[in-house]
Formats: C-alpha cells, sequence, structure tokens
C-alpha cells in the first residue's frame, strides 16, 4: 500500500491515516509553529503567538498572494479593455462577430374561390332523314296446273314484273315454288280505263254589224 511522509516529523505512514502515528500532525502537512518558542499555532493567519506572544508577520503570506492576485486579475481586465477598445484604431481589421438576420416567413392565407357555373353546349339532335319502311314480302306457292301467264293474271301483275322479281329467264316453273310477288299499284282486273273523247273543234259564229245610214 503507497505511504506518505510526514511534513512534520518526517515519520512514513499509509495514507489511509488521516494523522501521523508519530507526532499527530494531520494528513502530513505542515502545521505552522511558533519560530521563537517552537509552539503549535491555530493557523496560518496568526499575527501573535499565543503561548509567548511573539508577532508572526512572517506569516502573512497568505495576504500577499491574494493583492498579487488582484493585481494581475486588474492587469488582465485593463489589458482587455485596450485590446477591444484601441486595437481597431490602430488599423487591425475588427473582429467580425455573426449578426442573427431576421427571416421573414410568409404563412399561407386560405383564400375562398367560388366555383363560376360553366356553360356547357348540349347537343341538339339532328334529324334523319325519313326512310322508307321496308314492305312485307308476298309470296306465292305453285301448284299444279300453274302457269306464269295465269299466275300474273290472278295476282292482277304484268308478266315482265312477275320474271324479274324472281329472276326467270324462262317460262318452266314446278309445284311447289315460291314466287315473290312484286309490290306496285296492281290493275285491278275487268276494268277499263276511261277514255276521253276528243274536243269538238271550235266555229266562228259570224257577228252582224250595223252600217250607219247616211
Amino acid at each position: 500500500m503507497a505511504k506518505r511522509r510526514c511534513q512534520e516529523c518526517g515519520e512514513l505512514y499509509e495514507r489511509s491515516f488521516r494523522r501521523c502515528p508519530v507526532c499527530g500532525a494531520e494528513g502530513g502537512r505542515l502545521i505552522p509553529r511558533c519560530p521563537q518558542c517552537g509552539s503549535r499555532l491555530p493557523n496560518a493567519y496568526t499575527r501573535r503567538c499565543p503561548v509567548c506572544g511573539a508577532a508572526l508577520a512572517h506569516f502573512g503570506w497568505a495576504r500577499t498572494l491574494a493583492k498579487i492576485a488582484l493585481a494581475l486579475m486588474a492587469a488582465l481586465f485593463l489589458g482587455a479593455t485596450y485590446i477591444f477598445a484601441y486595437v481597431p484604431r490602430l488599423g487591425l481589421p475588427e473582429p467580425s462577430w455573426p449578426t442573427p438576420t431576421a427571416t421573414i416567413t410568409s404563412t399561407p392565407t386560405a383564400t375562398a374561390t367560388i366555383a363560376t357555373p360553366t356553360r356547357t353546349r348540349t347537343s341538339t339532335p339532328t334529324r334523319l332523314p325519313p326512310t322508307s319502311t321496308p314492305t312485307a314480302v308476298v309470296t306465292y306457292i305453285v301448284v299444279a296446273g300453274d302457269s306464269l301467264g295465269l299466275i300474273a293474271e290472278k295476282l292482277g301483275v304484268s308478266l315482265e314484273a312477275l320474271m324479274m322479281a324472281n329472276n326467270l329467264t324462262d317460262y318452266m316453273i314446278h309445284p311447289d315454288q315460291v314466287l315473290i310477288v312484286p309490290q306496285g299499284t296492281p290493275t285491278p282486273r275487268g276494268q277499263k280505263t276511261p277514255t276521253v273523247p276528243p274536243a269538238a273543234p271550235l266555229t266562228r259564229i259570224a257577228i252582224p254589224t250595223s252600217t250607219p245610214k247616211p
């Protein structure tokens, strides 16, 4: 274990002891004594020995250190004042300190937007040209004994129209054959077309004129 040496009697003892086991010095520190009688002094600031009454002026070193410390502090303060006050006048660059700049932040304001009604063009329905409605197809089934002439006469259509409607090139037909009847204004059988007689020629009638008498 580490040991320390007593500053009073020079004895070595363990560091765990608070006092020297030989002379009783506290912590091995140097205890102030009177230079005249050797008695222990209460503290280092005692001006007079309590045993023999000798003046202890040489123990005022603490006050001297305090005065020196105050003088050093005053000198440091004056030096700092000189540096900050007179250095700019000597042409030296001034210490630049960052200046805080105020930043203006714009707060967004809510603006009410009014929806304007927009006119929409509505498409007008366009009239389509009238379309002819398909007419129903009329058919005729050929029976035994029929011929194209008899069928055309029976249905009231012409023979040429009947052949064109069925794409026939000859007069041959057979029973159960389906024929398309052409649509048109049928001419009723047994009805004669009236004929208008020619108008009689106009004759001139002589009107007698009266002659003046002499």
